[in-house]
């Protein structure tokens, strides 16, 4: 970069371009043209704090664990964890990303390439990819309540996005065929 201006190979422009370009891409993902999504990732799993875990069967032993959350009869279901022994504990994050779900809006080529029904493109920043990348599911529009929620998966590679390829990444996400 020298100045006001950067230069890749013979095309020079200056940087203030870069400048409006992110900050329009900024108000895009963050905006109200941005969409809020959930990711859903792995659950992980707790003995219960309320019973004791039986190690033979992997289950609760449905005997009440002193100073457990709360009290019960020995060798009745344990009410914490319904005699699994153990709890499921659900991880979520939300981030905003800027959502695709039209061909039309993503596709700007001559080529007439068929997208399988579902697809979606989604724009975020680099420093939300980590978590893109560990979530087992993303939900879009996922402040909306009373319509069906779709969760999509991960459907392709990450690849560079924007005039410097170092601030958003673009990628492809597919429905799945749950709820």
């Amino acid at each position: 970069m020298s100045g006001k201006f950067l230069s890749r190979g013979d095309f020079t422009y200056p940087s203030s371009l870069i400048d409006d370009y992110e900050w329009i891409v900024d108000s895009f993902i963050d905006g109200s043209l941005g969409a809020n999504c959930l990711l859903i990732y792995p659950s992980n799993y707790n003995e219960c704090t309320n019973c004791h875990l039986d190690i033979t069967t992997g289950r609760s032993n449905n005997i009440y664990k002193v100073g457990g959350s709360t009290p019960f009869e020995n060798h009745t279901l344990c009410p914490v964890c319904n005699g699994e022994g153990r709890l499921t504990i659900n991880v979520t994050d939300s981030i905003n990303l800027r959502v695709y779900t039209n061909p039309k809006d993503w596709q700007k080529t001559g080529f007439n390439i068929n997208y399988p029904e579902g697809s979606a493109q989604i724009i975020g920043y680099w420093t939300d990819f980590p978590k893109i990348q560990r979530a087992k599911f993303i939900m879009i529009n996922s402040d909306l309540s009373g319509f069906k929620e779709f969760k999509y998966i991960i459907a392709s590679e990450s690849l560079p996005w924007g005039l410097r390829g170092d601030r958003y990444f673009a990628m492809m996400i597919k429905r799945t065929g749950g709820d």
